[in-house]
């Protein structure tokens, strides 16, 4: 049976009158998950989705992003200083000149190197799915996925080896304020103009991101006295659509809401690789999986969502 996606409305993913949950929020309006801690072992979230920001008691959402697949971890045990021009020279070769306001009492700058590629294969490939009607509840919250794809599909003629170095490559700066671990992202779109570029700590903490070129969403966590960087890249939709439906928020428009907009999540992906199809691949997801229910054990999480299939699951 042939259904027109256009009449189909966003909030119909969400079954909240096949579960009763207006009826149930009319009679226990307190009772929407606030004091529940979700865990979600899939896909990495994309962090800056509308209604994955607050709870409705005003809590931060997404309280933690956890990579358990090493696919985000980037070395950052080079260390440099700056040159007496001022500018540091980043691994990728670019020359970038460090504001005076980023405090670093040691002198000391950790510098890596990582690139978006699984990033751009993956949102290119998605670009030329016909069917989007299982998407569309997330680009129906963020019409930059929209203007992302079409930004990827500009640069697809150009050379993978041109993509690597030019468009792709990630520098990663990563140093102490004397107060905490800092770190930022630079790509060849801003590495000449650092005054205004986006510095982050670790999320848990500040529950900040930045953005890195076409509109894709990060986040970090900094480890090891500032030489390993966790980089949290959402590379696949799944995640975010399962936190969407099971605790999204919006304030003041409770019919966009999803079933337990007060709980809090915490985020855990599982999902190495990316096959030539764009889907997650699950190699050497069992291990990923123990280390996240290790986690889930550790911070003592309520919920644990768990909607991933693949053999890697099934042969035992």
């Amino acid at each position: 049976m042939y259904v027109d996606s256009k009449k189909i409305e966003f909030k119909d993913f969400i079954p909240k009158k096949d579960v009763q949950q207006d009826i149930f929020l009319k009679k226990n309006p307190n009772y929407d998950g606030r004091g529940i801690l979700i865990a979600i072992i899939d896909s990495a979230v994309d962090v800056n989705l509308p209604g994955l920001q607050k709870t409705s008691t005003g809590l931060p959402k997404i309280i933690d992003c956890f990579d358990f697949t090493g696919n985000g971890d980037v070395d950052t045990s080079k260390v440099k200083r700056i040159g007496k021009d001022g500018c540091l020279i980043g691994l990728s070769g670019r020359k970038m000149r460090i504001p005076k306001s980023w405090k670093n009492p040691s002198g000391k700058w950790h510098l890596g190197i990582t690139s978006i590629e699984d990033c751009y294969n993956t949102i290119l490939d998605s670009s030329k799915i016909k069917d989007k009607n299982s998407t569309q509840i997330l680009e129906s919250n963020q019409p930059k996925t929209i203007e992302s794809k079409k930004a990827w599909k500009k640069i697809e003629i150009k050379t993978y080896p041109e993509l690597l170095s030019k468009d792709l490559a990630i520098d990663c700066i990563v140093w102490n304020n004397g107060e905490k671990w800092q770190a930022c992202l630079i790509s060849a779109e801003n590495f000449n103009n650092l005054e205004n570029i986006k510095i982050l700590s670790n999320f848990r903490v500040e529950h900040e991101y930045c953005f890195l070129p076409f509109g894709i969403s990060c986040c970090v966590t900094i480890q090891n006295n500032g030489t390993l960087l966790n980089l949290f890249i959402p590379f696949e939709s799944h995640g975010s659509s399962v936190a969407q439906v099971a605790a999204r928020h919006f304030p003041g428009e409770p019919e966009k809401d999803g079933l337990a907009p007060g709980a809090q999540i915490v985020f855990m992906n599982v999902l190495k690789k990316i096959t030539a199809f764009g889907k997650p691949a699950f190699s050497e997801a069992e291990i990923s999986f123990e280390k996240a229910l290790s986690k889930c054990i550790e911070l003592d999480v309520d919920i644990i969502n768990f909607s991933v299939a693949g053999d890697a699951f099934c042969e035992k």
